[in-house]
């Protein structure tokens, strides 16, 4: 092992204003290694102004990253180094150079521009929970399980975010090493889940009226179309006016719930829906089961999970509905995103469908949202519910306009009997689209790191 000292240009300015702050010293085994062989967290206390650290001799690059924590918030990277190759020939650590003074041989700098604009937004972000819960991608979460060593399948990934809903602050509390339902049982179930009590604790600490919010997310968890003002007022007991309007705004603004206006409507109905997955999760499983220890390791192929799983994809695919666009190859089309429920009657069976996608080019895509843990198969039976949708939703659309069956689903349809009908097929992987990872966007924001000359 070597010895170093780095020097800090005003790093102790950066740790007043996060509750923590620390270094992450990553060492590669070569200049194009894309990940890490060794990582080292080094704490920065306010009166820093110089750390002695130890050196691996197996790996000679390094790169630095800045790392700051706000309270009950995902670390973030702030900034990051460029990989250097160590100096050579750098002086060993023995009994005697521990008594003298060592000359520092890496300088950090380049924090001037990140005090200021840190100190411009600190305050409204250690304030506002909304931004500090604010949900990533599948794609961000991806990456951000990679950078923390965490091995999980994008059929894993998608199932945390099903619980998680991409909320950085509940994805720090992974464990590498653990299976996905041993993850979250740790985080949820049992005597002392590192999230106890999380769901009542986090519309507190939002929500200056936390009940009546928490009355109205319980309502839509029990129906996935949603529910109505007026249905909202009755069945909570929320008073019909301007308090119950601006409880609905800030669960609004706070992703929530979503407000939309049902396929066929034209505008005279408005439902409000439960789009947030943690709360979902929480409703449906963690609250009647929060004190076993082994709920989701025991339950992983129930048929009680089999059907959460279900309804938590489709609202991954409403929250991933620019990644759909995509793959269907209309991310630029002006297009509505509705889902619509029509009642049966003597004369005709109802039908539901969640998502719709009506586009400008007469194009309707008539979407099935399938979780499957193999390639998804259509039989009859199933044959039979979609061609009775397409026929109902043909009903109501012009003569111009066409429907495209379209399945989304984890592997893709398996193609035999009943799969002629199908014009479009979406998997999983459409749901991951590259995107600008945080550390690549801390180009604005870079360190210095150099080599200082030494004796």
């Amino acid at each position: 092992m070597y010895c170093c000292i780095f020097q800090f240009c005003i790093l102790s300015n950066l740790a007043k204003i996060f509750s923590s702050l620390s270094l992450k010293l990553c060492f590669f085994s070569g200049a194009d290694a894309e990940k890490p062989a060794e990582v080292f967290d080094i704490s920065v206390s306010l009166k820093d102004r110089e750390q002695y650290i130890l050196l691996p001799t197996t790996n000679r690059y390094l790169r630095v990253d800045l790392v700051s924590e706000f309270k009950n918030q995902l670390p973030q990277v702030l900034a990051y180094s460029k990989t250097i190759n160590l100096p050579q020939n750098l002086p060993q650590i023995n009994t005697k150079t521990l008594e003298q003074d060592i000359s520092p041989i890496m300088e950090l700098s380049g924090f001037k521009e990140i005090i200021k604009n840190i100190e411009e937004t600190a305050i409204p972000l250690s304030i506002n929970l909304n931004s500090e819960l604010e949900a990533k991608s599948l794609k961000e979460c991806e990456e951000y399980f990679e950078h923390e060593n965490i091995i999980m399948s994008r059929y894993d990934i998608i199932q945390a975010y099903m619980v998680f809903g991409g909320i950085p602050y509940y994805l720090r509390y992974f464990k590498k090493g653990f299976s996905l339902s041993g993850n979250i049982d740790e985080i949820l179930f049992g005597r002392n889940p590192r999230l106890k009590d999380e769901y009542n604790r986090l519309f507190k600490a939002i929500f200056s009226n936390p009940e009546d919010c928490k009355k109205i997310i319980k309502l839509l968890s029990t129906k996935h179309i949603g529910y109505t003002r007026e249905e909202i007022s009755a069945e909570t007991g929320i008073p019909f006016g301007g308090g119950l309007t601006n409880t609905l705004t800030s669960l609004i603004e706070s992703d929530f719930i979503q407000k939309y206006t049902p396929y066929n409507e034209h505008g005279k109905v408005v439902k409000y829906k439960l789009i947030d997955n943690f709360c979902l999760f929480w409703l449906k499983h963690v609250e009647a089961n929060s004190n076993k220890t082994n709920y989701m390791t025991e339950n992983i192929t129930s048929d009680i999970l089999k059907y959460w799983r279900g309804i938590a994809f489709e609202e991954v695919c409403w929250q991933h509905i620019d990644n759909i666009k995509n793959a269907l190859g209309i991310k630029g089309l002006n297009c509505s995103i509705s889902a619509w429920s029509i009642k049966g009657n003597d004369n005709r069976e109802g039908a539901q469908i969640d998502l719709l996608i009506i586009r400008k080019d007469n194009i309707v895509n008539l979407c099935e949202m399938k979780f499957a843990s193999d390639i998804y198969n259509i039989d009859k039976e199933e044959d039979s519910k979609l061609r009775h949708r397409i026929e109902t939703l043909k009903d109501t659309l012009s003569a111009k306009q066409a429907i495209h069956l379209t399945i989304i689903s984890t592997y893709g349809i398996k193609y035999g009997k009943y799969s002629g009908l199908v014009q479009k097929e979406i998997t999983m992987d459409d749901l991951y689209t590259p995107y600008n990872t945080q550390l690549e966007n801390a180009d604005e924001a870079r360190i210095n790191l150099q080599p200082l000359a030494y004796a």
